[in-house]
């Protein structure tokens, strides 16, 4: 039943040249949140909206960008939520962007990165 949840906000983004990655355990976090005993899955959709659907809202709302971007959902440190990390496969571009952009105090304003190169990113960011 998630994965169809899931499904139409698949589709909704891919409109928007989004894409979105999301692991298992985040679909497990789903289901165990988006279950009632009385309701059954109906609570479900409004999970996915206020987890999913409206945080990822947000952070594309801050983007500079109309470019194509992809994310990777997480569960975060409290376990109490989702977070998104834009995932980029070229950092010292993304860096370079970012710095021309001005864009390194927005990012610790809910915006996190998962890098395919995390050595790499670490060393740049520690030269700012």
């Amino acid at each position: 039943i998630v994965d169809i949840q899931l499904k139409r906000v698949h589709q909704m983004l891919g409109k928007n040249h989004v894409k979105l990655n999301i692991p298992d355990n985040v679909k497990d976090w789903l289901a165990a949140r988006g279950y009632d005993p009385v309701y059954g899955a109906r609570p479900l959709k409004r999970v996915i909206q206020q987890s999913i659907t409206n945080v990822l809202a947000t952070q594309l709302l801050m983007r500079e960008s109309d470019a194509p971007v992809e994310y990777e959902a997480t569960i975060n440190k409290n376990k109490d939520g989702i977070d998104f990390a834009e995932v980029v496969s070229d950092v010292e571009e993304w860096v370079e962007e970012k710095t021309r952009n001005n864009c390194f105090q927005k990012l610790s304003v809910g915006h996190s990165c998962r890098a395919r190169n995390l050595e790499l990113i670490k060393k740049i960011a520690s030269s700012f």
